[in-house]
């Protein structure tokens, strides 16, 4: 049986959140664009991407982090649909190559795959982005984004479901990433968690 090691994707592998790239990029294809169709989605989803890096630590504003993604995710990838497929293809393409990977996390997933796990990012990024971002790590990765099929927002349950409903031919072995973000429960060898790329090496 497959051993699954499922892993989140902004601040764990990627330091810094690989939507907000994105939308920047996008922005730069036609800004006004953006302000006159989806104003509020977009600055809903950048305070979102805001909130994620300065001030998730602080567990008592855990449901502000709730309504902004429950508000943003799937607005979001409105947004997205809203431009011209090559368009937003060459935008996803750039923030892919302008995201950081340090090399705990490249060596995080290397481990993994010596190790024998078949590796799954599971992210509320746009599958569109995170095509181009697994062509930039050193082993094979399959991965799970927002998309037609996935339009909920990436809280835990949500990747709980998916874990169990699309990944049955296989155990959960490893579920890494953030605190509170994912579904550590289903973990059945071990969980990983951690609040920046670099505390990875504590598992290399």
């Amino acid at each position: 049986m497959k051993r699954y090691a499922f892993v989140d994707v902004d601040m764990t592998i990627v330091d810094g959140n690989l939507g907000t790239i994105f939308a920047r990029e996008l922005l730069k294809k036609g800004p006004r664009r953006i302000y006159l169709r989806s104003k509020w989605r977009f600055i809903l989803y950048l305070i979102k991407s805001a909130y994620i890096l300065f001030l998730y630590p602080f567990s008592f504003l855990y449901p502000v982090y709730v309504f902004l993604q429950d508000a943003s995710t799937d607005r979001f990838f409105d947004l997205v649909e809203s431009w011209r497929e090559d368009e937003a293809e060459e935008a996803a393409r750039r923030a892919a190559q302008k995201a950081k990977l340090p090399k705990e996390s490249l060596a995080f997933l290397q481990k993994l795959h010596e190790s024998g796990y078949e590796i799954v990012l599971l992210s509320a990024t746009p599958s569109i982005v995170l095509k181009h971002l697994v062509e930039r790590l050193p082993v094979p990765v399959r991965f799970v984004g927002t998309d037609e099929n996935h339009r909920e927002p990436m809280f835990s349950h949500v990747k709980a479901k998916i874990i169990q409903t699309e990944f049955r031919d296989g155990i959960p072995a490893i579920v890494a990433g953030n605190p509170k973000r994912e579904p550590f429960w289903l973990a059945r060898e071990r969980k990983i968690v951690v609040r920046r790329p670099r505390e990875l090496a504590r598992y290399l």
